[in-house]
């Protein structure tokens, strides 16, 4: 009976893998198809099309992300990193959603689509969660468990200060710098300029915890050996530059400088996957 139950439990598994990257191919096919007609009715300017190369980077994350994701959980269901990956292509995904919809809101068709507010909101927090994605992938990578029960409260730390940081920045009245035509529903005025700055710190925990994700995988290549160590080097060389991407990605959105915020993301946000796709082709990585 215990097997049976086993074997029903992983067919559930792969079945919902399968149609949660069926849905993810489903929702970026939309995503085409609205770009193109926001495009077609001469909104070009307003909205970074999955055609613009600034955008490129990101739909190749979530493309890495998601076939890391469908290998892992179809062959080994119960392995979480599969489910962390296929976490961080949904977390990366629903941003293109959002900004579309921001745009029909409050540009293209203002009358007919609502909640540009509410959009411009949500667009402004949706990159808060691929640290923290990214951060426990780094600390469990590759067996799924921490390195040591001290590198179990790194995944806690992040975990519980993305929540928090997003629940801080919804109530405070910081300028959606990206969504300048959305007023913040959710600010509360009683709670400012405190909220703003509890935001912006633990943003800061964040990206630390993230930077410690780094040293842990680092760590891990380091003991490792052999086959594992293979495993490990494209995923090792990706992380020792991530200091770098992380504080230029900090300092280009103080400094409101776009281009240089979305390739010092992209350095750690695509790369990552990426690294990762290749070891599992190549070094048959989670296996």
């Amino acid at each position: 009976i215990p097997a049976t139950m086993n074997a029903m439990t992983t067919r559930a598994a792969r079945r919902l893998a399968v149609g949660v990257l069926a849905l993810q191919g489903a929702i970026l096919t939309v995503t085409c198809a609205v770009d193109a007609w926001i495009v077609r009715n001469g909104y070009a300017d307003e909205v970074d099309t999955i055609l613009e190369p600034t955008v490129w980077p990101l739909v190749a994350a979530v493309l890495a992300a998601a076939g890391v994701g469908a290998v892992v959980t179809i062959q080994q269901p119960r392995n979480p990193m599969g489910w962390l990956f296929v976490g961080l292509s949904w977390a990366i995904l629903v941003s293109g959603p959002i900004d579309q919809w921001y745009t029909l809101a409050n540009v293209v068709q203002p009358s007919r689509v609502g909640g540009g507010d509410l959009a411009g909101t949500l667009g402004d927090k949706t990159f808060i969660p691929w640290f923290t994605l990214i951060t426990l992938i780094l600390l469990l990578t590759p067996t799924g468990t921490f390195l040591s029960s001290r590198w179990r409260w790194v995944g806690r730390v992040t975990v519980g200060a993305c929540v928090a940081t997003l629940v801080a920045s919804l109530v405070s009245d910081a300028k959606l710098d990206d969504y300048p035509l959305a007023d913040n529903p959710f600010s509360v005025a009683a709670l400012n300029p405190a909220a703003a700055w509890v935001a912006y710190l633990l943003l800061l925990v964040v990206a630390g915890c993230l930077l410690l994700g780094g040293v842990s995988l680092v760590l891990r290549f380091r003991r490792a050996e052999g086959d594992a160590r293979r495993q490990l080097l494209w995923l090792a060389l990706v992380v020792v530059p991530l200091p770098a991407f992380v504080v230029l990605a900090f300092v280009a959105s103080y400094a409101d400088l776009q281009l240089i915020q979305i390739v010092a993301t992209a350095g750690f946000v695509t790369l990552v996957p990426v690294a990762a796709g290749l070891s599992v082709l190549r070094y048959r990585l989670y296996d």
